[in-house]
């Protein structure tokens, strides 16, 4: 059952949708047109057929010259046709490339267009779940075009902003990375909470992650929101009348096997229910956490049955028996990991949520009439964004160790982790790509996009300078450029709380990928274990209360 499903992620569009308004459309007849909205999705060969008749008999059309290779990309992928697709990538690119000013606006609908066709070139050659670390560069261009394409979220109100987001998911999904596809399909849902597709590609994604998590809650969720996708008209409309067989399939299977787990299902409720008896009003910064998705926990969403407790661990650790020094040489990283982590969290929401007036007027700072912020609440925030770094390379180093990678600890860093002898130019190290795990292909792919994002080297400066030397938020700007110690040392404030957020969020993600690992690979061993070993369970930590001081 933990084999991830095939799934078919179309992208048809209605011809009017995508239609270039700068490029209006003067001798096409429109019945033609709605017969083409109609085949797209249904009949891809009576589609294709079409669109050679139309490009033949009205070949002086702008608008049909710009809008058929978009058209195209979903015809070749339903016909399973690549050179159908590599043709219209290879028009589309072009006309990216070259793209006049006065069709500036419509970027995003090329580089859209763009990550569809790769995406579908990635799925006539992806052997991934084989050998996710080898062939994964289409997938890749889909995840930064479709990045690029992405709308204000005001967007999601139309139907192209919101199949923007969800496509973006998928291939973020696809590179195993469901906690960034679960919020790209939840910000369509906040917009458009009956999105079909929105709705099937959350319930699949929560369904593969219960297999990690194995919190049949997950499951439950699911097949609540294939039936709430199936129940729409619009799924032919959107992604073509395959996907509502395709989420029906899937319906299928997952009710067998809830029903075949009936009595753990009871169970998780049944305990549920009675933590939640009795409960009052929330506190905020549960709430705070749930609504910025800060738990460490696998349930991954807030439904009835999500954990507010941060419970991402590893279920068990496969030792050689009378060995009790592997398991405390795991335990301890992750524990440190996480109690960095919660501090961190817990000083960003005292910074950001909490005033700490009479905290701050104990202490005299010097006004040095720049809008400067000083005090409690700008210190908790910079500490939060130090921490949430730190966590970071804390999960290099527990990798390092785990994998027996065999780095210096003083050369362990989150973004070098991955390569051999920790240099990008010489490739990624043989231990890795041996793992041919997913999991671990997500964090990797995680680590890659944070350390090429071009914000990657000023966060890292940021962590420096607050930690070793100082780091200045103002709540007005100024010119930095013109301060006596360089442009790097100050920071807008409101943006200085962004970028610790940015930080925590990729922290936590990170630490739940890593521990994803590392339970299957404990699966693994157990499975083709030898000699005389063991799984040791964890024990729950309790904790004393001691007062130090």
């Amino acid at each position: 059952m933990g084999g991830k499903p095939s799934r078919n992620h179309w992208s048809t569009r209605k011809w009017g949708e995508w239609c270039y308004d700068a490029l209006p459309m003067k001798t096409i007849p429109a019945d033609k047109i709605a017969s083409l909205n109609f085949l797209l999705g249904r009949e891809p060969e009576k589609a294709l057929a079409l669109v050679e008749e139309l490009g033949a008999k009205y070949p002086d059309d702008p608008s049909f010259a710009v809008n058929k290779d978009p058209c195209l990309v979903d015809i070749g992928t339903a016909l399973k046709k690549p050179e159908i697709v590599e043709k219209a990538l290879s028009n589309i690119l072009d006309r990216l490339a070259n793209l006049p000013e006065k069709l500036e606006d419509f970027r995003h609908i090329l580089e859209y267009n763009v990550g569809n066709a790769y995406y579908s070139l990635s799925r006539f050659s992806d052997q991934s779940y084989k050998d996710p670390f080898r062939g994964r560069e289409q997938l890749t261009q889909a995840k930064i075009y479709h990045r690029k394409a992405l709308l204000p979220p005001d967007s999601l109100f139309q139907p192209q902003g919101a199949q923007m987001y969800v496509n973006c998911g998928n291939a973020l999904s696809s590179l195993g990375r469901p906690l960034e596809a679960i919020e790209r399909y939840e910000k369509v849902l906040q917009f458009q909470p009956n999105h079909p597709i929105a709705l099937g590609s959350l319930a699949l994604e929560l369904e593969q992650f219960y297999y990690t998590s194995r919190h049949p809650c997950l499951l439950l969720h699911s097949v609540d929101l294939l039936k709430q996708a199936l129940g729409s008209s619009e799924i032919e409309d959107i992604s073509g009348v395959g996907a509502r067989a395709h989420y029906e399939k899937n319906l299928d299977r997952i009710e067998k096997y809830l029903h075949s787990i009936e009595e753990q299902v009871g169970k998780k409720f049944a305990d549920q229910k009675a933590k939640e008896k009795g409960k009052g009003k929330e506190d905020p910064y549960i709430s705070f956490c749930r609504e910025h998705h800060l738990f460490l926990n696998f349930s991954l969403k807030n439904i009835g049955c999500q954990s507010i407790y941060d419970t991402v661990e590893p279920s068990s650790i496969v030792v050689p028996i009378m060995d009790n020094t592997i398991q405390k040489l795991i335990d301890r990283p992750i524990n440190e990991i996480k109690e960095k982590y919660v501090t961190s969290r817990l000083l960003f929401y005292e910074g950001t949520q909490l005033s700490n007036a009479l905290l701050d007027e104990m202490t005299v700072f010097s006004d040095s009439l720049d809008y400067a912020v000083y005090g409690v609440e700008s210190g908790k925030i910079k500490m939060a964004l130090e921490g949430a770094f730190n966590v970071l390379d804390k999960i290099a180093i527990l990798l390092n160790n785990y994998m027996n990678l065999g780095i210096s600890e003083r050369r362990v860093s989150f973004t070098h982790l991955w390569y051999t002898n920790q240099e990008k130019d010489r490739g990624l190290s043989q231990k890795i790509i041996d793992t041919k795990s997913h999991r671990l292909y997500g964090l990797y792919d995680l680590a890659r996009d944070f350390g090429e994002d071009p914000s990657f080297n000023r966060l890292k400066q940021m962590r420096d300078l607050s930690t070793h030397r100082y780091l200045v938020p103002h709540v007005e700007m100024i010119d930095a450029k013109a301060e006596p110690e360089g442009e790097a040392y100050h920071v807008y404030y409101p943006d200085l709380a962004k970028d610790a957020l940015y930080l925590l969020k990729t922290a936590r993600n990170a630490l739940i990928y890593s521990i994803s690992y590392i339970n299957e690979a404990e699966s693994q061993k157990a499975k083709h274990r030898t000699g005389m070993v063991a799984p040791m369970f964890r024990l729950p930590y309790k904790h004393y209360g001691f007062k130090p001081l």
